[in-house]
C-alpha cells in the first residue's frame, strides 16, 4: 500500500509511499491529516506508525514542549514535506521499470521512460539550511535520523542529475547513455535506501509529537470555548485522522481486517453526528457557524464515510470475484476522499464570536 501524507499546524494529508509522510497544510490553528493517492511503493515497510489516539479518548498529557523543540520538529516536518514525495515517487518509478535491481537497468530499460527529473537549482541550498537548523539546540533523538536524510539528499544530488537519457538514434550515443544509467543505478539505490531508513526511524517520533499536539489543542479548545463548534471541529479532525490511519494499516496487510476500520468509522461518524446536531440546533439568524464549516459537514464529511464503507464492504465480501482488484483500488479512493475533506477543513475560518 502506498501513502503520502501531510503534516502541519492544522490539517495534514497522508499520501501513499509505503510509509506515512506528512505534507504541511495550515489554517486557523487546527490540526488533521490527509493523504493524496500515489502509485509508488519504495520498499516493503518494516513497520507502521501507531494510529493516533481516538479523538474523544481522555488522555493526560505532560507539559507542552518549549518553542525550540517545536521549531526542531517543524524542521523535521518541513523536510519530510518538501523532499519525501519526490524521493519516494522517483524510486518507485525506477524499481517498477528495472527488473533486476542487483544488476541494474538493461539498455532497453534505461532508454524507456527511466530518466528522472533532476533536483531544482535551489536544492543544495535547502539541504544546507536543513542541516544548519537540525544542528541547533536542543539536541533531540530525531536529529540523527533527520541528518541521515539530509546526507542522503546530498548524496543523491549528482546521480539524480545524471539519470537522464537524451533522445538519440545513434548507436554509440545510446550505448553511452546506457552505460551512464548503469553507473548511477547503485548510487541512486544507496541514496534512496539511506533516506527511507532515516524517514522510517524519524516518522514515529513525528507521529507521536503531532498526536500529542492535536490532543493538547483539543483540550485547550474545550477550556476556551466549551464543547461548541470549534471543539467539535477539532474532534472531527482527530477522528478522521484515526480513521484514515486505521484504513492505511489494514490496507498494508495481505488479508485486511475490517473490524478496526469499523471501530474507527463509528467514532468518526459519532463525531460528525455530534457536530451536525449542534449546527442544526443553532439559531441560523445568529451566524454561529462559518459557511465553510457547514459545507464541510454536509458534503466532504459524509463522502469519506461512504468511501471507507465501500472498502469495508469489499473486505467483508470474500466471495466477490473482483475482491482482489477492489482491495487494491479502494484505499486510493479513501485517500482521495480524505484529501478533499482536509482541503475543506483547511478552508474553515471561525470569527471571534463563533465558538
Amino acid at each position: 500500500m502506498n501513502h503520502e501524507n501531510r503534516r502541519g499546524t492544522r490539517v495534514a494529508a497522508l499520501f501513499s509511499a509505503g510509509a506515512l509522510l506528512l505534507l504541511a497544510a495550515t489554517a486557523a490553528g487546527q490540526n488533521a491529516v490527509a493523504k493524496p493517492a500515489s502509485s509508488a511503493k519504495p520498499a516493503a515497510s518494516t513497520g507502521k506508525p501507531a494510529a493516533p489516539a481516538k479523538a474523544d479518548a481522555p488522555v493526560k498529557l505532560g507539559p507542552a514542549p518549549d518553542k525550540k523543540t517545536i521549531a526542531k520538529f517543524g524542521t523535521y516536518i518541513t523536510m519530510m514535506n518538501a523532499e519525501s514525495g519526490p524521493i519516494f515517487s522517483q524510486r518507485s518509478r525506477w524499481v517498477s521499470h528495472v527488473k533486476d535491481l542487483k544488476a541494474g537497468p538493461t539498455c532497453a530499460e534505461a532508454t524507456t521512460n527511466l530518466d528522472l527529473y533532476p533536483p531544482d537549482r535551489d536544492s543544495k541550498a535547502h539541504y544546507t539550511d536543513y542541516r544548519k537548523r537540525l544542528l541547533e539546540k536542543p539536541k533531540l533523538p530525531g536529529d540523527e535520523h533527520a541528518l541521515a536524510m539530509v546526507d542522503a539528499l546530498e548524496q543523491l544530488l549528482e546521480p539524480r542529475t545524471l539519470a537522464r537519457v537524451p533522445y538519440t538514434t545513434k548507436p554509440d550515443e545510446k550505448a553511452k547513455s546506457c552505460a551512464n544509467m548503469q553507473q548511477v543505478h547503485p548510487k541512486l539505490m544507496a541514496g534512496w535506501a539511506k533516506y527511507i531508513d532515516g524517514y522510517r526511524a524519524l516518522n514515529p517520533l513525528v507521529e507521536k509529537f503531532t498526536a500529542e499536539r492535536d490532543l493538547r489543542e483539543l483540550q485547550d479548545v474545550q477550556k476556551k470555548y466549551g464543547k461548541r463548534h470549534r471543539y467539535q471541529f477539532q474532534r472531527l479532525i482527530l477522528a478522521a485522522k484515526a480513521l484514515i490511519a486505521s484504513m492505511d494499516k489494514q490496507s498494508g496487510l495481505d488479508e485486511p481486517d475490517s473490524q478496526p476500520i469499523k471501530d474507527a468509522l463509528a467514532t468518526y461518524q459519532q463525531a460528525a453526528a455530534d457536530a451536525i446536531a449542534l449546527y442544526k440546533a443553532d439559531d441560523p439568524a445568529k451566524d454561529l457557524t462559518p459557511p465553510s464549516y457547514t459545507l464541510m459537514l454536509v458534503d466532504s464529511t459524509p463522502d469519506l464515510t461512504r468511501t471507507i464503507q465501500r472498502y469495508v464492504d469489499a473486505i467483508d465480501d470474500r466471495k466477490a470475484r473482483n475482491r482482489p482488484a477492489a482491495l487494491a483500488a479502494l484505499p486510493k479512493d479513501c485517500i482521495t476522499s480524505y484529501n478533499k475533506l482536509v482541503d475543506r477543513m483547511n478552508n474553515v475560518q471561525f470569527t471571534a464570536k463563533q465558538k
